[in-house]
């Protein structure tokens, strides 16, 4: 008996790295961009709503039944720590776990605006594409260097915004009425995107050029941590395949 328990153990663990398998989950997580989309318009039929529902549920369990059956054969797993509890907590069961969460609230009225939690399920691409697990793992491995650049970003984000409000608030207060649409200015101008409202004074000028050429570098900075990071991460799973 005990043999048997252990042959549809494997068995299950095979499927679920089946080729098939994967495209078929790689399937279903395509089809609730359209579902996620089409489950927010504002103009659903009641058949609308049927049909999201009956295709939501079936997504849930395929989801469900797939996250049990990695539970149940996490042993067999080569990220099996001696614990189901630790495995569960992994990142990819993590996400696994809010896939199958939307189908909670179906029917529970008040929950009905958390729709969006159809969108986690897209995050499951994660654990089927190498490129996505590749760039989890250079934000892991410079995360000191993200962080420190973030830091910087929001201190100079900061500091502008406090002096283009102190500078142009006396000048035009019906445009900078508060801090607010100071750094509304500053983060737009920080990120190239253009702000709807604009600095009429000589200080309130200089200060643009300097948000604007701060963006520049910092994004400069960020693009460098990540291309650094891929080529050290290619070059060291190379290394590691060639030793192999």
């Amino acid at each position: 008996m005990l043999e048997l328990y252990r042959k549809i153990k494997k068995r299950a663990y095979a499927l679920l790295n089946a080729g098939w398998f994967v495209s078929f989950i790689l399937v279903l997580i395509f089809l609730n961009i359209p579902l996620s989309i089409f489950s927010l318009s504002g103009s659903l039929t009641p058949d609308d709503i049927i049909a999201i529902e009956f295709c939501d549920l079936l997504i849930t369990i395929v989801f469900s039944i797939e996250y049990i059956l990695r539970l149940w054969t996490a042993d067999l797993s080569p990220y099996y720590k001696g614990s189901r509890l630790r495995f569960a907590l992994r990142p990819e069961m993590i996400i696994d776990f809010l896939a199958i969460v939307p189908m909670v609230y179906i029917n529970i009225k008040p929950l009905r605006a958390l729709r969006f939690l159809r969108l986690f399920r897209i995050l499951k691409l994660v654990e089927y594409s190498q490129p996505l697990k590749l760039m989890l793992k250079v934000i892991y491995q410079n995360m000191d260097s993200l962080v420190t650049t973030a830091f910087v970003m929001g201190f100079l984000l900061t500091i502008n915004s406090f002096l283009i409000y102190y500078f142009e608030h006396d000048a035009q207060p019906e445009v900078f009425k508060n801090i607010y649409d100071a750094i509304w200015f500053t983060a737009m101008t920080f990120c190239q995107a253009g702000a709807d409202i604009s600095v009429v004074t000589q200080a309130g000028k200089f200060l643009k050029i300097l948000t604007a050429f701060s963006g520049i570098m910092l994004f400069a900075v960020y693009s460098g941590i990540f291309s650094s990071g891929f080529m050290n991460a290619r070059k060291a799973a190379k290394e590691k395949k060639e030793n192999a």
